[in-house]
């Protein structure tokens, strides 16, 4: 019997557009009244899920940011976070200083970007599909690496951008070389996805047993199980 539905949001439950199609709604909504509990797993920051997601009645909580933040949606209070830790916002920075690159930061649910990557996203790889996502979904910061440094205390995450895919797999070696706390992933071709190293979709279900925005037969254990509407 399913019980739990971790829902990922981009190209899986959304359409290609980015939006919540009724069929889907619909789906979601008669899984909740048959009793499904229907959580959000997605790489997204909170302020970045799309309000007809979180207005579905009965979607109680967001892993958002790769599992670095847990949100309730009722209160949109974060119950859950990891950051990173200064010294491989550093390393990231170090590393990549080199490499024709730019940067996303994410702080308490929110997403910043660089001005050179918001006016022209397709420069960094994305597609022409993601152009209005990005530029309705990110704060420009001028210069987005003095960001970073000025808030390395406090980066739920943080992203690479960059469109070379074999300069990608160099950066993602480099980094798991040099940074032992770090977790890495990437949704789509352009990102390098960095969260602390406890955080990860997958790996939600370890604080299920231990905090209390989990009531019912411990259904958050099996947060690696995803199914798709």
């Amino acid at each position: 019997m399913v019980k739990l539905i971790a829902l990922d949001l981009d190209r899986t439950t959304l359409t290609s557009d980015g939006h919540l199609s009724e069929a889907n709604k619909r789906a979601l909504s008669g899984a909740i009244k048959r009793g499904v509990h229907v959580c959000i797993a997605s790489g997204r920051a909170f302020d970045t899920l799309p309000e007809e997601v979180l207005n579905v009645q009965g979607i109680e909580y967001a892993i958002t940011s790769n599992g670095a933040s847990v949100y309730r949606i009722a209160d949109r209070k974060c119950i859950k976070s990891y950051i990173l830790k200064p010294q491989s916002v550093d390393n990231v920075l170090s590393v990549c200083k080199q490499y024709p690159v730019t940067y996303e930061a994410f702080i308490r649910g929110c997403a910043y970007a660089a001005k050179e990557y918001i006016d022209n996203p397709v420069k960094y790889g994305a597609t022409e599909n993601a152009i209005q996502y990005v530029r309705s979904t990110r704060i420009l910061k001028e210069n987005i690496i003095q960001f970073i440094n000025e808030h390395r205390n406090e980066l739920d995450c943080m992203d690479i951008v960059l469109d070379d895919d074999i300069l990608k797999r160099k950066i993602i070696d480099e980094l798991y070389e040099s940074d032992k706390d770090i977790y890495i992933t990437s949704s789509v071709k352009q990102l390098i996805e960095i969260s602390y190293k406890d955080a990860g979709k997958e790996v939600r279900s370890t604080i299920s047993c231990r905090t209390s925005w989990h009531r019912q037969e411990k259904i958050l254990r099996h947060l690696a199980m995803r199914i798709m509407i």
